[in-house]
C-alpha cells in the first residue's frame, strides 16, 4: 500500500477554480476557429461504388456443345469452336463445357457476342501463354460446375498475342467483361505473371478460388465486384486489385461478402478509386508482416480516393498501413485485429469512424487522419508513435505532416482506449470531446504528451481518463463545459496504481488505474461539479465494477 500522503504539483481536486479548464497554463496556439459542428457527426464523405451483381445467364449443358480434352487433342460434339491441335478456339455465342486434361489454350474469340464456359473438371496447361484467353467478346460467363475441381497453370515465359501490350498476361486472361461464379473450385498456378484478371469489369459470384501468382492475383481493371465464394491467395504482387486510374467511375472495388486468405508481396487488396467492403472475412499479411519492411506499398486494404466498411472480420498483418485512403475513409462496422508496420488506419483527409470493433495491437500511429471523427464503436489501439493524430498533408512512407489548420480530432460517442509510446490524442488543431469513453495510457517519456494540441482542447461531455508523464501534459481549455482537471505530480507513480474521486461521503465518484507509470492524470466526467469538494486517492481497490477501466462507483479500501 502507498502512503496516504504525496507531493502534488498542480492540485486542483476541490475544483473551486473560476475557470472550467485544466490547472495547467494554457499551451499550444489559439482556439480552432476553423471547428465545424459537422465535424462531431458521422459522415460519408464520398459515394462509394456497392456491388449490384448481374444475373447469371441460364444454361443448359443439355442445349450446348461439350469439348473434351484428352492430352494434346481435343475434341467437340457440336459447333461454334474450331480445333487445331492442341488449341481450342470458341467463335460464336452459346454454352460449352470443358472437361478433361490438355496441354494447349482455350481462346475466346466471338466478337460482340456472350460465351458462357463451363468448367467441369478441367485441367489446361499452356507453356507459351494463357491456359484461358479471351480475345474477344460481348461478355464470357465461367461456371464452375458443381463438385468440380479445375486447374489452370501457365509457364514462366509468354508469346504475347499483341506484343504493343504484352497480352495475355495472365492464366485466365480476358479482355472483355468477364463473370465468375459456380459452386466448383478453380486452382490457378500463374508462374509468368498474374492470375486472374480482366481488362474490362469482372465480377465473382460464388465459387471456390486458390490463386498462387507471381505477380498478383485477381485484377478487374475497371472494376471488381464480388458477392461471395472463398479465396485463398499468394501473390508477389497484389492479392485483389482494380487499377484503371482514368477516371473516379473506373478503378472500384465492391465486396459483399466471402472468406479470404490473401498472402501479398505488396497490397492485399487495393482499388485504384473507390473501395467498399460490406462483409465478409479476411486473413490478410502483406510484405512478411508487422516485422519486416517493404520499399513497395504493402498495405491491407488501400484505395486511391475512398474507403467504405460497412462490415466484416478482419485478421491484419501487415508491413505497411492496415486500412490505407488516399482520400476519406468511414468504418461504420466490422471487427479487425491489426498488426502492422505502419498506422493502424490511415486517411489522407477525413477519417470516421462510427461503429465495429477495432483492435490495433501493434502499429507506428494508430489512427491518422486530417479530420478524425469518432462517434461510436470500440477501439483499443497500441502504437510506438501517436495513438490517435490529426494532422495536414500526404505523408507517403515517411510519416511526416505539416501543420494544418483544419485539423480536429472529434470524440462523440463510443470506447478509445489508447496506448501511446507518443503522444495519446495528438491534433495539429483541435481536440473535442462531448461523449464516449476516452482512456489514454501513456506516454511514459516527457518528450510526448498524453494530449497534445494546438487550438483547443473543448470537454462537453463523455468520460475522459488520461493519464501519462508530465514534461508536455495539457489540459482542458476554458471553453470546455464540462468540468475537468489536470493533476501532475512530482514523483512517478507506478502503473496499476489506482487513482480514485470520492465524493464527501467517500462512495467511489470516479476512479481508474493507469496501465504504465505516469507523473500527470487528466479526468473529466458526466456530473463533476465546479466548486464541489473531492478527495483525491492514491492506490488500494475498489469494490465497484469497472466498465473499461473505469470505474464510477463502489467503495474505496486501503487508499
Amino acid at each position: 500500500m502507498m502512503k496516504k500522503t504525496l507531493t502534488i504539483l498542480l492540485l486542483c481536486a476541490a475544483l473551486t477554480m473560476s475557470s472550467l479548464g485544466g490547472c495547467a497554463p494554457e499551451t499550444g496556439g489559439t482556439a480552432g476557429s476553423n471547428y465545424s459542428q459537422t465535424n462531431t457527426q458521422q459522415t460519408e464523405s464520398a459515394v462509394m461504388h456497392q456491388a449490384e451483381l448481374e444475373q447469371v445467364d441460364s444454361y443448359s449443358e443439355a442445349g450446348g456443345v461439350r469439348i473434351a480434352l484428352d492430352g494434346t487433342n481435343a475434341s467437340a460434339d457440336g459447333s461454334g469452336c474450331q480445333i487445331s491441335g492442341s488449341t481450342v478456339t470458341i467463335t460464336s455465342a452459346g454454352t460449352y463445357t470443358v472437361s478433361g486434361r490438355l496441354e494447349g489454350q482455350i481462346i475466346v474469340d466471338a466478337k460482340g457476342e456472350k460465351v458462357h464456359l463451363v468448367l467441369d473438371g478441367a485441367d489446361i496447361t499452356c507453356q507459351n501463354s494463357s491456359p484461358i484467353y479471351i480475345r474477344k467478346a460481348k461478355k464470357v460467363t465461367v461456371t464452375l460446375a458443381e463438385g468440380s475441381v479445375n486447374t489452370l497453370t501457365d509457364g514462366t515465359d509468354y508469346d504475347y498475342d499483341d506484343a504493343a501490350e504484352e497480352e495475355p498476361n495472365a492464366a485466365l486472361f480476358s479482355k472483355a467483361d468477364l463473370i465468375l461464379e459456380g459452386s466448383g473450385a478453380l486452382i490457378v498456378n500463374a508462374n509468368f505473371n498474374n492470375g486472374i484478371q480482366s481488362k474490362d469489369t469482372l465480377e465473382i459470384h460464388s465459387g471456390t478460388y486458390t490463386v498462387n501468382a507471381v505477380n498478383h492475383g485477381i485484377t478487374g481493371r475497371d472494376s471488381l465486384a464480388i458477392g461471395g465464394g472463398s479465396f485463398d491467395i499468394a501473390a508477389g504482387g497484389d492479392g485483389i486489385r482494380s487499377n484503371n486510374a482514368d477516371s473516379g467511375d473506373v478503378g472500384w472495388i465492391s465486396i459483399l461478402g466471402g472468406s479470404y486468405d490473401i498472402n501479398a508481396g505488396q497490397d492485399g487488396i487495393q482499388a485504384e478509386s473507390t473501395l467498399h467492403i460490406g462483409g465478409g472475412e479476411y486473413t490478410i499479411t502483406t510484405g512478411g508482416g508487422s516485422e519486416n519492411v517493404s520499399s513497395d506499398s504493402a498495405k491491407a486494404v488501400k484505395a486511391g480516393s475512398d474507403v467504405l466498411l460497412e462490415n466484416g472480420s478482419f485478421v491484419i498483418d501487415s508491413c505497411d498501413d492496415a486500412l490505407h485512403s488516399d482520400g476519406s475513409l468511414s468504418v461504420t462496422g466490422g471487427d479487425l485485429t491489426i498488426s502492422t508496420g505502419g498506422d493502424g488506419i490511415h486517411a489522407d483527409s477525413e477519417l470516421n469512424i462510427s461503429g465495429g470493433s477495432l483492435i490495433i495491437t501493434k502499429s507506428f500511429e494508430g489512427i491518422e487522419g486530417v479530420r478524425v471523427n469518432i462517434s461510436g464503436g470500440y477501439i483499443d489501439v497500441t502504437s510506438s508513435d501517436d495513438a490517435i493524430n490529426s494532422a495536414g498533408g500526404d505523408d507517403g512512407d515517411s510519416h511526416m505532416f505539416a501543420v494544418d489548420e483544419n485539423c480536429d480530432i472529434t470524440i462523440s460517442g463510443g470506447v478509445v482506449i489508447a496506448d501511446a509510446s507518443g503522444d495519446g490524442i495528438d491534433s495539429n488543431g483541435n481536440i473535442h470531446v462531448s461523449g464516449g469513453t476516452l482512456v489514454v495510457n501513456g506516454p511514459t517519456n516527457s518528450g510526448n504528451g498524453s494530449l497534445d494540441y494546438n487550438g483547443e482542447c473543448v470537454v462537453s461531455g463523455g468520460l475522459v481518463a488520461v493519464s501519462g508523464s508530465s514534461g508536455m501534459a495539457q489540459g482542458g481549455s476554458a471553453s470546455s463545459t464540462q468540468a475537468n482537471m489536470l493533476l501532475c505530480f512530482t514523483t512517478g507513480i507506478r502503473g496499476g496504481t489506482l487513482v480514485s474521486l470520492t465524493d464527501e461521503n467517500g462512495s467511489v465518484v470516479y476512479a481508474f488505474a493507469p496501465t504504465k507509470d505516469f507523473s500527470s492524470v487528466f479526468v473529466s466526467f458526466p456530473g463533476m461539479e465546479v466548486g464541489k469538494t473531492y478527495k483525491l486517492w492514491i492506490g488500494g481497490s475498489c469494490s465497484g465494477q469497472p466498465q473499461n477501466g473505469i470505474y464510477t462507483d463502489g467503495s474505496l479500501s486501503d487508499g
